[in-house]
């Protein structure tokens, strides 16, 4: 049997006017994921709304057709695994972002990944 589950949680944005990085407002977050035990390949799709209306699950999935890709679900759980450690050791998203897309592009021929210890978000050097 397929099955999808879906759930929201609330996130607040940032906008950027100008340089500056001003604090947004309260919108949502919905998550879709198909159920890791029909299928080998898990999948997870976010969609983001500036409210919680109950038919934003609807809308959408009213047309959608399942294409699973492994790289494409492994890739979004890296980032947003990378998001969510950044926030819990109280780092600002973006500059920590900023800061792996500056600094791992210099180590693309290092056979020895010990550099990666100093961009961890728990890092002193971070």
């Amino acid at each position: 049997m397929k099955q999808v589950h879906a759930d929201e949680t609330p996130v607040k944005y940032m906008r950027i006017d100008k340089a500056k990085v001003k604090n947004g407002k309260k919108t949502y977050m919905w998550v879709y994921r198909n159920n890791p035990h029909c299928s080998p390949h898990p999948i997870v799709l976010y969609d983001w709304h500036p409210s919680r209306r109950a038919d934003h699950p609807g809308e959408f999935l009213k047309n959608f057709v399942l294409m699973e890709s492994d790289n494409g679900a492994n890739a979004s759980a890296m980032i947003f695994s990378i998001a969510e450690a950044s926030k819990a050791n109280n780092l600002n998203t973006y500059d920590y972002f900023e800061v792996l897309l500056s600094e791992i592009p210099k180590h693309q021929d290092d056979k020895n990944l010990v550099f990666i210890n100093e961009l961890l978000p728990w890092s002193k050097n971070v």
